[in-house]
């Protein structure tokens, strides 16, 4: 993402001023210090303040299977590597949206309950639209976004990445800190779970962005892949598992969805996975030089 389209939609999203309209819809007040010119900016990058989507269950899981049919997965492996250390953290998104649509299959809208309307094959909410381009701004804070909030947010994940020709290409120091973020695990202590392999990448300071939800995301991404999964409960490259199944956890204190819920040090990393996605991409010899961010020029 653009850093000042970034640096607008933070204006906007976080911390600002909410409100539901007359319809009842949940939406972001636009500061009054916005000109038309911002406003401009942000409509030609397609990320418009409160973009609330309208597309039903049926529409968005028929649009992501096909979308996600014409995702070159090698290219989508390639920026989810760029995404751990030079690119935008939306590219990491890329990937497993794909491996989604690839795996989910045609479904009706099936609710988890009478009281829940959220569907429990695909996780998706027929409760209200969901806005587009405050979920896009947090894909490129968070890296997150690709099923979490149903099809709808996978499918604009992966729209965004077909409507943009380049893709970034890993360099040397992606390579490394891809390669030795996979030591890591491979190297943790017998047992370990999600909650320890956090703090041992957070305290190897690996990724660009270094925060414990950073790392998380990252962990629960690799975990959705297929990457470190569970033999009971696989990611979505082993086998295809429901929205009520990746909700499942071992107890009420674990946070994190399945497989990641359910992984330890013990279940290892699917090397095969590995070399069927990131096969390319090889550790250089020596730690290369890390990238040099370029400062974004301050809004007056």
């Amino acid at each position: 993402m653009n850093p000042d389209i970034r640096s607008l939609l933070e204006r906007i999203y976080l911390g600002g001023t909410t409100y539901f309209d007359a319809d009842g819809r949940y939406l972001h007040k636009v500061p009054s210090s916005f000109s038309a010119q911002d406003l401009q900016a942000l409509d030609a990058a397609g990320l418009p303040p409160n973009a609330l989507s309208t597309t039903n269950h049926d529409e968005a899981v028929t649009r992501l299977r096909a979308l996600a049919a014409r995702i070159d997965l090698g290219k989508a492996a390639d920026a989810f590597v760029t995404s751990l250390s030079s690119a935008d953290l939306s590219w990491q998104s890329v990937l497993p949206a794909a491996c989604l649509g690839l795996a989910m299959p045609a479904h009706e809208f099936a609710p988890m309950s009478e009281t829940n309307p959220i569907c429990r094959v695909c996780f998706h909410d027929a409760r209200g639209p969901l806005d587009l381009t405050e979920r896009a701004l947090f894909r490129s804070i968070q890296g997150a976004g690709w099923g979490s909030y149903g099809p709808v947010e996978a499918v604009a994940a992966l729209e965004f990445a077909l409507a943009d020709p380049a893709w970034p290409q890993p360099g040397e120091h992606d390579a490394w800190t891809f390669h030795s973020l996979l030591e890591l695990l491979a190297g943790l202590p017998a047992g370990s779970r999600y909650s320890v392999a956090r703090k041992q990448l957070k305290a190897a300071k690996l990724l660009s962005v270094n925060t414990v939800y950073r790392c998380e995301s990252t962990l629960e991404a690799l975990s959705f892949i297929s990457v470190i999964e569970n033999a009971g409960h696989p990611g979505l490259v082993t086998a295809w598992t429901s929205a009520v199944e990746r909700d499942q956890r071992p107890n009420t204190r674990v946070e994190v969805p399945a497989p990641l819920a359910w992984w330890s040090a013990d279940d290892g990393i699917n090397t095969a996975v590995v070399e069927r996605l990131f096969g390319g991409i090889r550790k250089p010899a020596t730690r290369p030089s890390a990238p040099v961010a370029v400062a974004a020029k301050p809004r007056r």
